[in-house]
């Protein structure tokens, strides 16, 4: 065969090779684990004004379908996709308390809503504590809340607080708390009462997660 044929197919080999490789990336899909520990979780301070009582399956239930809705819609539109079982790149568990470490300064009558650490380049590990999200859904809860009403501003303080620690995982090296905006997704405590009653919405955090996730209607994949 000649030399300039087998060097025109070398190139066409190289080109379409990288076609697919773009191919690939353009239609890549991030997934992520968010689950539920299966210990019962209860709420200090459930108290019978809210109706009194054990939280019983039906309203775990519905805890765990709001906060489901709450982590995806806040990344609707993009790559990626939220799984319940725990074996992905990026995972987010839902504990009833965290383990704080002895050198931690939240043991100094504080507790942390949520924790992550991203490792590059195998994801990130984090955590949303239940029982911070619980009573701060209770104290942030209008008086004339109902407990159902309390019910769901727990299950939306957990789904943000998880689309929260999934963006420290996504983007490591961005400082989402710098955002100053309480009704943000980035904003550095879970302590205020849009977290669980208001609309919350990206800032600072967006532009990097398009970029770094991409866009799923111009990939042609299936939103979240």
């Amino acid at each position: 065969m000649p030399a300039f044929v087998i060097a025109i197919a070398a190139v066409v080999t190289v080109l379409t090779g990288g076609w697919v490789l773009q191919s690939r990336a353009r239609v890549h899909v991030a997934v992520a684990s968010f689950w539920f520990d299966e210990a019962p979780f209860t709420i200090d301070g459930f108290v019978p004004a809210r109706g009194g009582g054990p939280v019983t399956p039906d309203e775990m239930a519905l805890v765990q379908r709001v906060a489901w809705t709450e982590l995806r819609g806040a990344y609707a539109g993009l790559r990626v996709r939220f799984v319940a079982a725990p074996d992905t790149m990026y995972r987010i568990r839902v504990m009833q308390s965290l383990p704080l470490p002895p050198w931690s300064p939240f043991r100094r009558g504080f507790a942390a809503a949520g924790e992550s650490r991203a490792v590059r380049p195998i994801g990130g590990r984090g955590a949303v504590s239940f029982s911070v999200i619980a009573n701060n859904a209770l104290a942030y809860a209008p008086p004339e809340a109902t407990r159902g009403q309390v019910l769901e501003g727990i299950g939306r303080g957990l789904g943000r607080v998880a689309a929260h620690e999934f963006a420290h995982q996504f983007l490591p090296t961005l400082d989402i708390h710098a955002s100053r905006d309480r009704g943000s997704y980035e904003y550095w405590s879970a302590g205020r009462r849009e977290q669980y009653y208001e609309p919350l919405h990206w800032d600072i955090a967006w532009p990097r997660l398009v970029e770094r996730l991409g866009r799923a209607e111009l990939s042609g994949a299936a939103t979240p």
